[in-house]
């Protein structure tokens, strides 16, 4: 609490994830979206991030994909993964936005660049069936499917795994 009453945009946000969540405090959404405010004004990403997360579920405020769309970008202009990642995947659907494939695997390769685990199994994803503009090819897929292992990420493990059942690994 004295680190965010401080100035800690660290503190700010993990305070305000509190009061989102309700624990060890009193549930507020209130209380959540001034803290995130209070460090997104001050330019920063992961409250931005989580402005854009608010507005995605309507925690606090009317549920909008075309603003959370905006806090996400502003997020991810200030490189958090997360937010490039959700680009990727709302420019993909057209969440709050046209749908621009292009654009959309250009945040893809920029959350790809911060080893985001999530922007990792999608990449495997779109090997494995040819999706978002990406050749078909299993054993590349398999190679991205590894990497997110790497990351300890679960679903990577279960990606991987489902490799070597079908064989697709191999040469």
């Amino acid at each position: 609490l004295q680190a965010a009453q401080s100035g800690s945009m660290d503190a700010k946000v993990a305070l305000a994830k509190l009061y989102r969540d309700g624990d060890g405090v009193k549930q507020s959404y209130q209380r959540s979206l001034e803290l995130y405010e209070q460090a997104a004004k001050n330019n920063y990403g992961p409250a931005m991030y989580e402005m854009g997360i608010s507005y995605e579920n309507g925690w606090g405020v009317e549920q909008s994909k075309l603003k959370a769309f905006d806090w996400f970008k502003k997020a991810a202009i200030n490189q958090v993964p997360a937010a490039e990642f959700k680009l990727f995947l709302y420019l993909t659907e057209g969440y709050g936005t046209i749908e621009e494939q292009g654009k959309a695997n250009d945040w893809l390769k920029k959350a790809l660049g911060h080893r985001y685990p999530d922007a990792v199994v999608y990449m495997g994803k779109a090997y494995l069936k040819g999706l978002y503009g990406y050749p078909e090819n299993p054993k590349q897929a398999c190679v991205w499917f590894e990497k997110a292992a790497q990351l300890n990420f679960v679903e990577g493990f279960y990606y991987l795994g489902n490799c070597f059942r079908d064989g697709l690994n191999q040469e």
